[in-house]
């Protein structure tokens, strides 16, 4: 095996697979590690589902084969007190997560990556201020090995093995506030008769979800998707007995189930890292916060990051020039594009965890959007204009004054969210003036 790569990827899941796919299919040579074994990448994952509209608005192709399952276009978002919900028809492609983690690495070798796997990734080698390898051990009792490369790419999950451990003036180490984090827990369970219509429901309660939701989600009419998502500030708090002494009784046609596949994680909720490159380094998927804070979903932003990181490492390949500056249109593209819509969605998912139960009743029950408004807000981060006219017609929440101050400040804190990184800077030069304006901004909203 070589030991000089113009690439190398720590982590084969679909952001790291899928960047490792777009260089070696421009002819470069790429090195990919993943701590599991090739047959078993993709078997621990979590989210399977794929937002047709991320998609379409990012321009990138809407992944084909065996692995999808379908689609699913009924939605809810259901109330506490369980009498109150609010519908949605957004159009979502069920997927089966490991066959399609392992069509994603399989097309990257196929396209001339180095699968090196089982490894673990110890070390970046640094040398005059950038990055210019990986240390790394084979499992099973390897000794230290390493591997010289141009650019290293951390794709690793929120757990970031290499970007945390890079010197900690580079901005790039940016660490993930644990109240930012979600603790999420999944079944795919398979029914004895399969069902009439498929469809997704996500249920606020702080009850059984606290900081976060749990979701039923049929992908296909014999196949359904269990789970929730805990605020890590609400640990020990497990998710799994949360499922099992909540979820399953509330929900009787649950009963009887079979499960086939069981799981959990950690995911970033937040808006993306200010800065995701450095000399010699980027970073992708959750590893550089990319993930819609209200959904949890990251599968089309990781794609989307992997074609542009591809893009903007390639022309650096060509030029040789491995630096902070060629690599920070990586920052500026994904951060003017997808930024204002990871940061409009924090903001919303801040205030819905700050409601109460009572309060949470009392909004869904006003029927404050239609299912066309819902599925914007959640797309776009942002609220449309009409919405500040619907508030001063609601004497529904008159007796929840605190809500309607809440739901007030909502438009005007998403629109400055979205503003914020329209406006990020095109190079290094304005880089500190804004992240001091963005903290001071999203430290007070």
């Amino acid at each position: 095996m070589q030991k000089k790569y113009d690439a190398v990827i720590v982590g084969a899941n679909v952001a790291g697979s899928s960047i490792g796919y777009h260089l070696a299919r421009n002819g470069f040579r790429v090195a990919m590690l993943d701590i599991y074994a090739g047959e078993d990448i993709g078997s621990h994952s979590c989210g399977d589902g794929l937002d047709v509209h991320e998609f379409k608005r990012l321009g990138i192709r809407m992944p084909k084969g065996e692995f999808i399952h379908g689609d699913v276009i009924r939605g809810k978002v259901i109330a506490p007190n369980r009498e109150s919900e609010l519908a949605a028809q957004g159009k979502i492609k069920a997927v089966h997560r490991y066959h399609f983690c392992q069509y994603l690495k399989d097309r990257a070798v196929d396209s001339g990556v180095s699968l090196v796997a089982p490894a673990r990734a110890s070390a970046p080698i640094l040398k005059k201020d950038s990055v210019m390898g990986l240390k790394y051990k084979t499992l099973g009792g390897g000794a230290l090995q390493s591997l010289n490369t141009n650019i290293l790419i951390d794709a690793s999950g929120l757990n970031a093995c290499i970007r945390r451990q890079l010197p900690k003036d580079w901005w790039v180490t940016e660490q993930v506030d644990k109240k930012d984090i979600a603790v999420c827990y999944k079944e795919s369970r398979i029914f004895r008769k399969p069902l009439v219509k498929k469809f997704i429901h996500g249920y606020f309660t702080s009850e059984i979800a606290p900081g976060g939701f749990y979701w039923l989600a049929t992908r296909t009419t014999k196949l359904i998707n269990v789970g929730l998502g805990i605020n890590y500030r609400y640990m020990p708090l497990s998710p799994k007995r949360q499922l099992y002494t909540k979820i399953l009784p509330r929900h009787p046609i649950l009963k009887g189930s079979e499960v086939v596949w069981r799981g959990g994680g950690l995911v970033p909720r937040r808006r993306p890292l200010d800065c995701m490159v450095g000399n010699g380094f980027l970073a992708i998927g959750d590893a550089a916060a990319m993930v819609n804070p209200m959904s949890g979903g990251g599968i089309g932003p990781g794609m989307y990051a992997a074609e542009l990181g591809g893009k903007i490492i390639t022309a650096a390949l060509e030029e040789r020039d491995y630096s902070i500056e060629k690599l920070w249109q990586y920052n500026f593209q994904y951060n003017t594009t997808y930024g204002p819509v990871q940061a409009g969605n924090y903001i919303l998912r801040k205030i819905i965890e700050s409601l109460s139960d009572a309060q949470l009743n009392a909004l869904l029950g006003a029927k404050l959007f239609s299912d066309k408004e819902i599925i914007n807000v959640i797309e776009s981060g942002k609220l449309e204009l009409g919405y500040m006219d619907k508030l001063r017609k609601l004497g529904k929440l008159a007796k929840h004054p605190k809500l309607l101050l809440k739901l007030r400040a909502l438009y005007k804190n998403m629109e400055t969210a979205r503003k914020i990184y329209r406006n990020y800077p095109a190079d290094i030069d304005g880089f500190l003036k804004w992240r001091n304006t963005a903290r001071k901004v999203f430290n007070k909203i």
